[in-house]
């Protein structure tokens, strides 16, 4: 089934047929709905509701569909079910969830898979082990359970099923074992548990219903839908009691007001269960079934704009406004005038029918508070009028039927808001004035239809990754080495360290993460054996989609979460060629490299090097190509490999093992490194390595989650344990006043302190549980040793709370750290711009802030001594921001394909031939970012200065027209559009003039641009750069604040580290004497270049250098010898501060990778993956005794 927004989608009903219909009269019909509209313009809106992209698959529960794609997907899902899902064993398990009370559904589908798993039906399809060990295929024909017996010697012998399996060999073998036979892999799933549970049950909302077979499945199956006796009260639906229920008040008679409060439960009153909501539904019920009379007066001294709001609160609600006063039918009385129940009226006054008929009478303050506690305000109410557009005329109070002009904002037997919604964007929400049982505002508006008043100046900086133009491999990577590091045998390491690694260029020295990281995912790939422990994809594109789609059933991520799915890959050329056209290429395809040669390199094949582990000597490289080379025939790796290939084994070069590791250091680039990585992640991702590992999680995590739910438990009953402790003490010490303290004889500090407890105390109430003694109670129980064994009971109470929260905390932990199927995507803002945090799921949780709990917020100060990592530790310590993907970016941004190539060819003409190669013809080291984003956070900009590059502002001038002119921004006719002070001018910016305006340089145009944020500050201004007002950047900034401790910490334990932001001592010392020198290098050129004697004297003087008395020639020579041997000693000064400034900011991450050691690996087998065992040494020669050398 569809769901829009996890809720029913209610169809509209067919429109009425007039008596004069013409069967030629032209209709609207949506197929897969079967709607059909007479008006086009009601065809219109019902599509563009389709095509509003917030419909859910029930199914799979992806999101961020249209209608028709979410159908679409929940067919293919059904029948990717209905074909593998194993059919005999569906009624049993039918029979077993039908009716049951479980209430989550991932606890149903736990309980589902544990029982069914092993237990196997006439009809399964099986794998059967031989007793050759050898795995045969057969159904099973029989089954017998036969139970438990007690033996003559008193042991138990546990009860077993017997399966008579016929194999495909037609032979009949009988299996006694469950390690005997087993289900086809990928067949029996949880995934196709929940898939088939969700096809197959419903629900009621009413709390604690259970759970009931649809119609048609009972029907299929020949399964009774009778509730149980002890579920009888559920059989009927919520909301047919509820009307029932008033509809039998009022056929018996009963009084609508009675049994119903005027005043909302007060907290004490929902503590016990009276609900709030339940108390609003009931009005709202009792409201559609009521009248009301307006007295009016002489003496009245109302205000007509007052009594006009209240009339239009009550026939907002349904309720009914009569002209005339009828005692039998008035439920309420608004009046000026004051009643009182104890007065006697004549009978022609009004209020003598008030108490008899139990008639409301409430004045106009009165009316307000009402309807305020019932969240209906005359402001709501004139907003939602507005927005749907609907202006009628005021209600005439005269009228006995006055028309309703509003938007009805009670229960109705269809979902308004799937009816009529706004068909102005996609994104935009749909209108719901009363959705459920609550009044809701209206929708917020879209971040981009805000008005745009000024370039905001608080936006924080962004900063890309220098020499880099797409990170999103070198993203990937990392997160798929850190996620799955233990079932890789790696040690987790930082994202710094790893951008390090691809850059290193030092062929005599080995970077150790580079070659563990290489050599981990090779073993992976392949066992000792030669045995393959992947899937190789096939050529065939459906074959492709099918494979994948099999060994990704137990991993259903959302779509909007996977990282892949937003990159941007260059299109293969020719996809609208025919075959004999694409033959030709290939035929005519040169081959510029000797790739191929390594493949059999001294005539041993690269998989014999792999299974024998040898990666020394650069026979990694080879097995790197060898994998490679097993793919280069897929379209969207043919390309990458092809070039890294030309560029590791160029063709006019030799074929040598050092050739390919000269080339890998110095040519390949950062990029093309991590390219190769993810070729090779990419077919680990189905392998058998990550797939046990990912299986294993599952389990770890399930049983995680039931460790917690009993966590849960067993903390909820000490809590009720310790307050009811706290209860009685605070009832022992209520008796206590505070003249009994001061009779005590005690000093009046002490006295004075005893008196604020007590009243502290009478504040807090029961739920507060004092960690120790306070000094009131300590006194008390000097004199009353029943006192003191309850305040003893309650510190050992709060000692076993504290160690549960601890627990809690830890499942926490363990619970986030194998979550390794998605990564933490925050939101975007207004600009489509996705933010990520990568350190949230799947990865070691080195920081405690930020994972607490709220009612652990006290405990704050609580130290995880125990914990693995210390607390000033990271491992992205970076928010990342992505551009807007590409439906985004052409649908919403309106920024084509061919825009975006021709912005790209403004802003980089010529950096693809020099400024990358010049970044990575170095990559041993990556450029401090804080040498960059220091300055532009912590000083002004000059009027002088020019705000952006020379490339930015022509591509900005020749894309948008706009030029960059003293602080200001003109247009193409010379008009200031945005002035010095970043105030905009009453002019319509498209969105992408937009966006290039108010971010700058560092504009994200396309989900290949990727920026971070690495200042623990840049998070709070992003905070304040954020509109709560829009609808995406509301949600990112919840989501922010969030995780903001989390993601504070990280990046503050980076920044203490790298010493991103600030200087060390050292650093600044050195900077000093450059500043210096550089002066004085100044001052001697104007010197050189200035032969005047005077000069040279006042120079002298200025100096006070003492000059002897000699002739006026020898002096001047002495002079300038003197000067120019201060002036070496200066320039050697300088350039060693030069120096070991740079060796400051570079050596620290060649020593970092340096001292980087593979604990994890090393622990495991006693060895790094590329060093491998120790080969014992041999003794040579024989006979040779002990003694001799």
């Amino acid at each position: 089934m569809v769901l829009f927004k996890r809720k029913k989608v209610e169809f509209a009903p067919p429109p009425t047929i007039p008596d004069d219909f013409d069967l030629s009269t032209e209709v609207w019909y949506i197929p897969e709905t079967r709607e059909w509209f007479l008006d086009y313009d009601q065809y219109l809106s019902r599509m563009d509701y389709y095509n509003i992209k917030k419909f859910v698959c029930e199914t799979s529960g992806n999101s961020n569909f249209t209608y028709f794609e979410a159908l679409k997907v929940e067919q293919n899902e059904m029948g990717m079910m209905e074909s593998r899902f194993p059919e005999p064993v569906k009624e049993p398990i039918l029979r077993y969830v039908s009716f049951s009370t479980t209430h989550r559904i991932d606890g149903l589908v736990d309980e589902v898979y544990a029982k069914f798993k092993d237990d196997f039906f006439p009809g399964d399809q099986v794998v059967v082990k031989t007793e050759s060990g050898d795995k045969a295929h057969g159904i099973v024909r029989e089954k017998a359970r036969f139970n438990a017996i007690t033996l003559p010697d008193g042991t138990v012998k546990e009860g077993y099923c017997s399966y008579r399996v016929l194999l495909q060999s037609n032979e009949e073998v009988t299996i006694n074992s469950l390690s005997q036979i087993s289900r086809e892999r990928n067949s029996f799933t949880k995934w196709y548990v929940k898939a088939f549970l969700k096809m197959s049950l419903t629900r009621s909302t009413r709390q604690g219903s259970p759970w009931v077979l649809k119609d048609s499945v009972a029907k299929k199956y020949r399964i009774s839908l009778e509730y149980p006796e002890h579920l009888k009260q559920f059989e009927q639906p919520k909301e047919s009691l509820r009307k029932l229920t008033l509809i039998n008040k009022l056929k018996s008679n009963e009084h609508i007001f009675d049994n119903l409060k005027e005043t909302p439960p007060t907290a004490h009153e929902q503590e016990n269960g009276f609900s709030l909501q339940i108390w609003k539904q009931k009005w709202y019920d009792a409201l559609k079934h009521c009248t009301v009379y307006f007295q009016d007066t002489p003496e009245s001294d109302a205000d007509p704009e007052i009594k006009q709001k209240i009339l239009i609160l009550f026939q907002y609600s349904g309720v009914k406004v009569l002209p005339t006063f009828d005692p039998k039918t008035v439920n309420f009385l608004v009046t000026s005038v004051p009643f009182s129940t104890k007065a006697t009226y004549a009978p022609d006054n009004i209020f003598h029918y008030v108490l008899s008929n139990k008639i409301k009478v409430w004045h106009y303050e009165k009316c307000f508070r009402f309807f305020k506690s019932l969240n209906i305000t005359y402001r709501k109410i004139m907003t939602a009028q507005a927005q749907t557009g609907d202006f009628s005329e005021s209600p005439d109070i005269l009228s006995p039927k006055p028309h309703n002009g509003f938007v009805d904002i009670l229960p109705q037997p269809s979902n308004k808001s799937q009816i009529a919604t706004p068909s102005d964007s996609r994104s935009s929400t749909p209108m719901n004035v009363f959705n459920g049982n609550k009044f809701r505002p209206p929708g917020l508006i879209d971040d981009l239809k805000l008005p745009f008043r000024s370039v905001s100046k608080s936006k924080p900086k962004i900063v890309k990754l220098p020499g880099v133009r797409d990170s999103s491999d070198i993203l990937e990577t990392w997160i798929f080495l850190n996620m799955y590091a233990k079932a890789l045998v790696i040690d987790n390491f930082t994202f710094d360290d790893y951008f390090a690694a691809l850059k290193w260029n030092d062929e005599e020295t080995l970077c150790p993460l580079l070659m563990e990281i290489y050599c981990g995912m090779f073993k992976a790939f392949m066992d000792g054996r030669r045995r393959l422990l992947i899937t190789l994809p096939k050529e065939t594109v459906a074959e492709g989609d099918d494979d994948e789609k099999l060994n990704d059933e137990d991993d259903p991520v959302d779509a909007d979460v996977e990282m892949k799915e937003e990159r941007i890959k260059s299109p293969p050329s020719g996809d609208e060629q025919d075959g004999e056209q694409q033959e030709e290429e290939e035929e005519e395809e040169e081959i510029n490299h000797n790739a191929y040669s390594f493949l059999k390199y001294k005539n041993r094949a690269w998989e014999d090097r792999l299974a024998t582990r040898q990666f020394k000597e650069g026979n990694w490289l080879i097995v790197l190509i060898g994998i490679m080379s097993l793919v280069q025939y897929l379209p969207e790796y043919k390309t990458d490999i092809v070039r890294i290939f030309e560029t590791l084994a160029p063709a006019e070069e030799a074929s040598t093992a050092e050739t390919i590791q000269h080339n890998f250091y110095q040519k390949l680039t950062a990029e093309d490194r991590a390219k190769t990585i993810a070729i090779v992640m990419s077919l680990l991702l189905n392998g058998t390595v990550i797939r046990n590992y990912m299986d294993k999680c599952l389990e770890d995590a399930t049983s995680l989650r039931r460790d917690r739910l009993e966590l849960i438990k067993e903390f909820k009953v000490l809590m009720e344990e310790g307050i009811a402790i706290q209860k009685n003490i605070i009832e022992t010490l209520k008796p206590i006043t505070t003249a009994d303290i001061k009779t005590w004889n005690l000093e009046p500090e002490k006295t004075q302190e005893l008196i604020e407890q007590k009243k502290k105390v009478s504040r807090l109430g029961f739920s507060y549980l004092p960690p120790e003694p306070t000094a009131l109670e300590k006194a008390v129980c000097a004199s009353n040793p029943e006192f003191m064994k309850l305040v003893k009971q309650r510190v050992e109470k709060v000692k076993e709370i504290d160690e549960m929260k601890q627990k809690r905390r830890n499942l926490e932990k363990s619970l986030n750290e194998i979550d390794s199927q998605r990564v933490c995507y925050i939101g975007r803002d207004r600009f489509y711009n996705r933010y990520w945090w990568f350190e949230k799921n799947g990865l070691p949780n080195l920081s405690s802030s930020g994972n607490r709990d709220e009612e652990d917020e006290e405990d704050a100060d609580m130290s995880d001594g125990d914990s693995e990592y210390e607390e000033d530790t990271y491992l992205m310590g970076r928010l990342w921001i992505q551009g807007p993907g590409n439906e985004d970016r052409k649908v919403f941004l309106k920024f084509d394909d061919e825009q975006l190539e021709k912005w790209s060819s403004l802003m980089w003409p010529s950096k693809q031939e020099t400024g990358e190669v010049e970044e990575e013809s170095k990559p041993d080291v990556e450029e401090e970012p804080e040498t960059k984003t220091e300055p532009e956070i912590k000083t002004e900009p000059e009027a002088n200065v020019k705000p952006y590059s020379d490339e930015f502002m022509s591509a900005v001038k020749s894309y948008c027209g706009f030029t960059f002119e003293n602080g200001e921004v003109k247009d193409s006719k010379g008009f200031v559009v945005v002035d010095q002070y970043g105030s905009t001018i009453e002019r319509q910016f498209s969105a992408v003039e937009r966006k290039i305006l108010e971010e700058g340089e560092d504009v994200l145009l396309c989900c290949a641009d990727w920026g971070y944020l690495e200042l623990p500050e840049q998070i709070e201004e992003l905070l304040k750069w954020l509109n709560i007002e829009g609808e995406r950047e509301k949600q990112l900034r919840k989501k922010i604040v969030d995780i903001q401790d989390q993601v504070v910490s990280s990046l503050s334990s980076r920044a203490k580290t790298l010493g991103i932001g600030r200087k060390s001592e050292d650093e600044l010392k050195f900077e000093k004497i450059i500043a210096d020198a550089d002066l004085s290098e100044d001052e001697d050129e104007d010197l050189e270049q200035n032969g005047d004697e005077e000069s040279r004297k006042r120079k002298a003087e200025d100096d006070e250098i003492p000059m002897p008395k000699r002739t006026r020639r020898g002096g001047n020579q002495d002079l300038t010898r003197q000067m120019q041997r201060e002036r070496e000693a200066k320039l050697e000064k300088v350039s060693h501060a030069r120096e070991m400034l740079h060796a400051m900011r570079t050596d620290r991450d060649r020593q970092n990778l340096l001292a980087w050691v593979n604990s994890r690996a090393v622990g495991e087998y006693g060895y790094s993956h590329y060093e491998g065992p120790k080969v014992a040494a041999k003794s040579i020669g024989r006979g040779r005794k002990k003694g001799r050398r």
